[in-house]
């Protein structure tokens, strides 16, 4: 599979927003139209979306399940969903509603048996798992609570009953601009396909990552603060962009001094 860059689309109070390490009282507003945002990335050639609904993440209560669905129809493309997603009927609503893949993550980590139910109902590539991590700790609902689970323990429970797709979140870079926490994706489980998020700042950090070998990475504030083109989103376009950003052995990546 060839290496995917994926906008974000993160949802609160209808709005298109981005969290700083996920903290919700330091929301950045970007868009108000969210459809008209998933449009936009559509017509650049993007080919999956990853929406996040902050509301539910923090409680299930509170979904912005109307501006998923503009989203979704906006974009007519794949979209993987995730925030709040802790019930059987949640999931299927989102997958009846034209979702692509649907994300657990406070359940994943809290309820896994709910991950092998719909595992076994819907198949692995239209159910993944979120896992988001705070100095090597697994955080749940909305980020705000620790997990006594380890993240390793997690995911191999998971691949255990059939798991394929897997985001990994570095909470504490989400937002920050200061490049992914690179160690997080080193040594996996090989039968994942894993994108990575949180941190990304650069084509420079788009291009390390896929040298690490993850299948992906999602941007968020790095593409609406002009960081990150909107070309890298096509098929071939981070080539196109390398091309225009050569990577320098910097510190902090992988191969660079410091890594």
């Amino acid at each position: 599979m060839s290496f995917l860059v994926v906008p974000a689309i993160d949802l609160m109070n209808g709005g298109v927003v981005r969290l700083h390490q996920g903290d919700y009282g330091r929301a950045t507003r970007y868009a108000t139209d969210p459809a008209r945002t998933a449009a936009r990335f559509q017509e650049a050639g993007a080919r999956w979306l990853h929406v996040v609904d902050l509301d539910a993440a923090r409680s299930p209560g509170f979904r912005n399940d109307a501006a998923i669905r503009e989203i979704i129809a906006a974009f007519g493309g794949m979209v993987q969903v995730a925030g709040g997603v802790r019930t059987e009927r949640t999931a299927r609503m989102l997958l009846g509603g034209g979702a692509a893949r649907v994300l657990l993550g406070t359940a994943a980590v809290e309820n896994p048996e709910l991950v092998r139910r719909l595992l076994e109902e819907h198949g692995p590539d239209q159910i993944g798992v979120s896992l988001d991590l705070l100095h090597g700790v697994a955080r749940v609902r909305g980020w705000l609570e620790a997990s006594v689970k380890s993240p390793r323990a997690v995911m191999e429970e998971l691949c255990r009953m059939g798991l394929r797709h897997l985001v990994i979140t570095s909470t504490g870079r989400d937002g920050t601009l200061a490049g992914p926490e690179w160690g997080l994706y080193r040594d996996l489980p090989p039968q994942l396909s894993v994108w990575a998020a949180g941190g990304v700042g650069s084509v420079e950090d788009l291009v390390a990552l896929r040298r690490l070998g993850v299948d992906g990475a999602i941007v968020g504030r790095a593409h609406y603060e002009g960081r990150v083109p909107v070309e890298v989103f096509r098929e071939g376009g981070l080539d196109a962009c390398q091309a225009d950003h050569p990577v320098p052995g910097r510190e902090g990546r992988p191969g660079g001094e410091g890594a």
